[in-house]
């Protein structure tokens, strides 16, 4: 089953420029997120299968409380945080930086699909 988290908008600290990393600024994180449902789809409990809520509280607390340069590292950050959930197989991150300090541009994303390795 796939659940997609879209818009979860955190301020933080994000940039390579010396003004970017004195002031925080929206970060955007879309995820796509490919996990083991159990029985939740049969018994409609959420002890059966993933909840995502405990996901975006700690990407919103990694990125509100941990300072980046580039829009590629807080990918990875968040897929490897998203990937240590159990239940979840693979997960595909997008990171919007919609205030990117580059005239005209409306925002810049950077994106990667992550999956756990098998133990085969």
């Amino acid at each position: 089953m796939i659940v997609k988290i879209k818009n979860l908008t955190i301020e933080g600290i994000l940039g390579i420029y010396e003004f970017e990393q004195r002031k925080k600024q929206r970060i955007v994180v879309n995820l796509e997120i490919d996990f083991d449902e159990g029985d939740a789809p049969k018994t409609d409990s959420i002890h059966s299968t993933m909840n995502y809520h405990p996901i975006c509280d700690g990407i919103r607390k990694m990125l509100a409380e941990n300072n980046f340069q580039l829009v590629e590292r807080v990918v990875y950050v968040v897929g490897q945080y998203v990937l240590s959930y159990a239940q979840v197989r693979s997960v595909k991150v997008e990171i919007d930086k919609p205030d990117a300090p580059i005239e005209g541009l409306e925002s810049v994303s950077v994106s990667e699909f992550y999956q756990k390795q098998s133990n085969f």
